[in-house]
């Protein structure tokens, strides 16, 4: 399936849980979304209320990766 990348990247909050095995689901664009991390080799949680970038989509989920923190 094909990845549609969004450039610049948009901004997202989640709202499940997501985990390297495991989608989860963001708010972005006005609505939820199934989504998961972006990059096979990512092995970070996303936790309820985090910021997320969101990279791309596939189909019906959104490919996401968190903020760096400073």
């Amino acid at each position: 399936m094909n990845e549609r990348l969004f450039n610049p990247p948009l901004w997202g909050k989640v709202e499940e849980t997501i985990t390297p095995n495991q989608p989860g689901r963001v708010q972005a664009m006005g609505s939820y979304w199934y989504a998961q991390c972006y990059g096979w080799d990512y092995r970070q949680i996303l936790y309820p209320g985090q910021v997320v970038m969101v990279i791309a989509q596939q189909g019906r989920v959104l490919l996401v990766m968190p903020i760096a923190e400073s």
